[in-house]
């Protein structure tokens, strides 16, 4: 399913309470779903991190995935980083980053703090026993070892709804498919400012 298909059913859920002089838009409806996919995603993602139920998430249902994305070498730091395409929602443990792995391999990278090599310099921790760890920085991931390249990864990721294109699979738990439509359909009412047709004959009442 698209932003368009569900802003699609947004309208149609909230059309026959509309005048004909309202003029709804499809363009202003998928916005508005998106906005709703991001809050309720969030909202769930926080309310479990603040019940200690993060383990028992499901997030497959939220997740983008960017493949064959490149490192860079940063000249003046000497460290390797990548240039995130999007942006990951900002959820509980960086979250929004959900796994990184190298193409065609099983292996993942593992999160670690921001301050990770200052914590660990000199120790044999560092090494993450011959594993690579990454952070998340503004719209950069950093690297705790050094990449090439020829480097390739995948990046799967909860990511903000506008960098996620209309026409592109949308991902969102379908189990909230009805709380994404509520609250999208809530903020284009607000939004235009529509007018309820008290008839429900789907024409404008004089």
């Amino acid at each position: 399913m698209t932003k368009v298909d569900l802003a699609y059913r947004a309208l149609k859920k909230l059309y026959p309470k509309l005048t004909q002089d309202a003029k709804t838009s499809l363009r202003e409806m998928v916005a508005a779903v998106g906005n709703a996919r991001d809050k309720v995603v969030a909202d769930f993602a926080w309310q479990a991190w603040s019940n200690d139920l993060m383990e028992d998430m499901v997030w497959e249902g939220c997740i983008s995935t960017y493949e064959q994305l490149s490192p860079t070498k940063d000249t003046r730091t000497n460290r390797w980083y990548l240039q995130l395409p999007f942006k990951p929602l900002v959820l509980p443990k960086n979250m929004g980053i959900y796994q990184i792995t190298p193409c065609n391999n099983t292996f993942e990278y593992y999160q670690v703090p921001s301050t990770f090599n200052s914590l660990f310099n000199g120790s044999a921790s560092k090494e993450l026993e011959g594993n690579t760890g990454y952070w998340l920085s503004g719209d950069r991931i950093y690297f705790t070892v050094k990449q090439t390249e020829e480097t390739l990864l995948d990046v799967h990721s909860i990511s903000s709804s506008e960098d996620i294109a209309d026409d592109d699979y949308f991902p969102f738990p379908p189990n909230l498919e009805l709380d994404i439509i509520n609250m999208a359909v809530q903020e284009y009412v607000l939004t235009k400012d529509i007018p309820e047709d008290l008839s429900d004959n789907n024409l404008a009442d004089s």
